[in-house]
């Protein structure tokens, strides 16, 4: 009889004890998330898309469960991205443009891959435009101990950005790892488009540039054969011209 009663006595002091600790979280993320909407708001953060990754861990007798919350905002008018961590209290921004590649890695693998040109991953050559790791680079067991998104940067300071969604071991079937999965291909999906944007507008710049110098070619040399330039000032613009294509 004891026993049961300090059984119930326990269990009761559990759920207060994490209703506490749940209502602590989410005044803690509250707070985080005001400070990063006033981060946006002095940047002129405009979101005009929004993808959201959230989920609670499990409670242990080592450790209360945590809400975990992280958000990929798009500003698509100032080409910019803002990943917002509300656990860490931190916001990175993103130049749009600077996006070369996009991978999805699972347990220190890259399961799919697409972008620009090759990249150098972990020193290895990785496949080129569109390229998919197929599943037998992928790992076999039913355990992920592992899932990020890498973003690819034409940025010398700070070349590579992850997004880690899972830490710790769990299994295919889990409803966490469902989620994080359906959310890293969602973050994949919409990077994976905009490389292929920067892609196409570089491709129309070279072309439209290209064009231009063209142009100028034919202007040139029809002030040379009028005599307006001389040999010598055609090859000078000529290889002034060739300079900037």
């Amino acid at each position: 009889m004891e026993f049961c009663i300090a059984m119930v006595g326990g269990i009761i002091f559990l759920i207060i004890i994490s209703s506490y600790n749940k209502k602590t979280q989410q005044e803690s993320l509250s707070v985080s998330k005001n400070a990063i909407d006033d981060k946006l708001k002095e940047l002129s953060f405009d979101i005009e898309k929004k993808l959201r990754f959230e989920y609670n861990t499990e409670m242990t007798a080592a450790k209360f469960s945590q809400i975990i919350i992280k958000e990929l905002l798009f500003d698509f008018s100032k080409q910019k991205l803002a990943f917002c961590d509300y656990n860490a209290d931190t916001v990175k921004i993103i130049d749009l443009t600077t996006i070369i590649d996009c991978e999805l890695v699972e347990d220190n693998s890259t399961i799919i891959k697409g972008g620009v040109g090759r990249a150098v991953v972990g020193g290895v050559l990785a496949g080129g435009v569109g390229a998919i790791v197929g599943a037998g680079t992928r790992n076999s067991s039913d355990i992920v101990n592992s899932l990020a998104v890498r973003i690819i940067m034409n940025d010398n300071i700070t070349p590579l950005f992850m997004i880690d969604l899972i830490d710790k071991k769990l299994k295919r079937d889990d409803p966490t790892y469902k989620k994080a999965f359906e959310f890293a291909n969602q973050v994949y999906s919409s990077i994976f488009n905009i490389v292929n944007n920067n892609k196409e507008a570089k491709n129309t710049i070279t072309q439209n540039g290209f064009n231009s110098v063209t142009d100028q070619f034919r202007e040139l040399s029809k002030l040379k054969d009028e005599g307006i330039l001389s040999s010598k000032e055609f090859e000078d613009k000529k290889k002034e011209l060739l300079s900037k294509i």
